[in-house]
């Protein structure tokens, strides 16, 4: 997945696509976290080099690969 994939699938949580809680981990699957990483930082309305998504830069760069 591209960076640019989990923007979208941000922007798409932000807008009540996944729906909440568990409900969101579910239908996001392996994408959960650096989505959610993502949501957050736009929520806090920081830059996306922020220290929420360094905590997921391993699971971003592996979803690059694939």
């Amino acid at each position: 997945m591209t960076r640019w994939e989990i923007l979208e699938k941000a922007k798409e949580v932000l807008e009540g696509k996944y729906g909440n809680g568990d409900i969101r981990r579910i239908r996001l699957k392996e994408d959960y976290h650096p989505v959610q990483a993502v949501v957050n930082a736009i929520l806090k309305n920081e830059d996306y080099k922020s220290k929420e998504i360094e905590k997921h830069k391993e699971s971003i760069r592996k979803l690059g690969e694939e």
